[in-house]
């Protein structure tokens, strides 16, 4: 992962960060 440039580690980063919020949406869903 070493061989990235920033550009795309930032980008990994916001996706993971949407993949999180996205699952968390669902899970506060389920609990209502």
């Amino acid at each position: 992962m070493q061989g990235l440039p920033r550009e795309n580690k930032a980008q990994i980063l916001q996706d993971a960060q949407c993949v999180m919020s996205e699952k968390e949406k669902m899970v506060e869903g389920e609990g209502k």
